[in-house]
């Protein structure tokens, strides 16, 4: 974690407050038409974009013995699946970081943590990650209202992460798509910022194929096919300065 050189900026100031193991990351990146995600973006935000070009990353994972700091992890709550949707932002200042648009979590009390402590829009879900040799499965079936007349999102994909690791280089697509340390949201008309430090990500190249993808039929956006660039972490570990208003 002393490694800084890597960050486009400086370490935040005050003591950090949360740490995260993160486990078997799929990075799944689509292009999408930066009219059809920018109405989902919060005002005080500006949709960031790689070539005049918007993203959306699909990214399961497996969070392992998350605590906060001087804290030993919590008996019972030390690994939890949860997948993440997200989009590529920047803020007044310049700055770019992500803006999640979905979050599903296996477990309640990880949903209800989250939405109170960092406002992010997580929710429950139905989420089972396997993997055996290097073959992993993930299924996932967003939990439904039993009133809701429509269908629950669901994502199902199955992976295979190559040998060859590599390290994103500064100013290609992957360094830009993976290498973000700090997340926004919008909490009663303001912009709050997350920062976040990890050292650089190392990735694999993966094999991909998606069987289900409506995880974002909710919004009425379409993620069709295969990915256009994937890549596998089998390890990050992090650690989260508190949420705050954005400020310069």
């Amino acid at each position: 974690m002393d490694r800084t050189g890597h960050r486009p900026y400086p370490l935040p100031s005050g003591a950090w407050a949360g740490f995260q193991s993160w486990r078997h990351l799929l990075f799944l990146h689509w292009p999408i038409e930066g009219a059809i995600i920018r109405p989902h973006i919060p005002a005080g935000l500006e949709l960031d974009t790689y070539d005049g070009q918007a993203w959306i990353t699909v990214v399961p994972l497996r969070i392992r013995d998350a605590r906060a700091r001087w804290l030993p992890p919590v008996p019972g709550f030390r690994s939890v699946d949860e997948l993440n949707v997200r989009t590529y932002v920047q803020n007044r200042y310049g700055k770019k970081g992500i803006f999640f648009l979905k979050i599903g979590a296996s477990k309640l009390w990880v949903v209800a943590g989250a939405r109170t402590i960092y406002k992010l829009p997580y929710s429950l879900a139905h989420i089972s990650m396997k993997g055996e040799a290097d073959v992993f499965q993930t299924d996932v079936t967003w939990e439904k209202n039993r009133h809701a007349r429509s269908a629950p999102e669901q994502f199902h994909c199955r992976y295979w992460p190559k040998s060859d690791k590599f390290q994103p280089k500064t100013g290609s697509l992957d360094y830009w798509l993976t290498e973000r340390y700090c997340l926004f949201t919008k909490v009663k008309g303001d912009v709050k910022i997350g920062e976040i430090h990890h050292r650089p990500w190392l990735l694999q190249p993966v094999d991909v194929e998606v069987s289900a993808n409506t995880i974002l039929s909710d919004r009425g956006i379409s993620l069709t096919g295969m990915p256009a660039i994937a890549a596998y972490s089998r390890r990050q570990d992090a650690i989260l300065w508190p949420i705050r208003t954005d400020s310069p």
